[in-house]
């Protein structure tokens, strides 16, 4: 809760870079999504946006984070 973009993107790196230096050795990978909203959405709603982002950074070879704004005009 009022995490803006930035800070929210930001922690996510923090958490992947964590996890990362606990598993790269055993060939383990993170991909994750990081959403946030100005506007009122749904949990559901926010969840999916981060879910897809999630599957965006998979697609992109993973061990990434990908962040953007959900809702109406993000």
């Amino acid at each position: 809760p009022d995490t803006d973009g930035n800070a929210a993107s930001a922690a996510g790196q923090r958490l992947l870079d964590t996890i990362d230096a606990a598993v790269a050795r055993d060939g383990v990978t993170v991909s994750m999504g990081v959403s946030t909203t100005t506007t009122p959405i749904t949990a559901d709603a926010l969840l999916a946006a981060a879910d897809q982002l999630m599957y965006e950074a998979k697609h992109l070879g993973g061990n990434q984070s990908r962040a953007a704004s959900a809702g109406p005009g993000g």
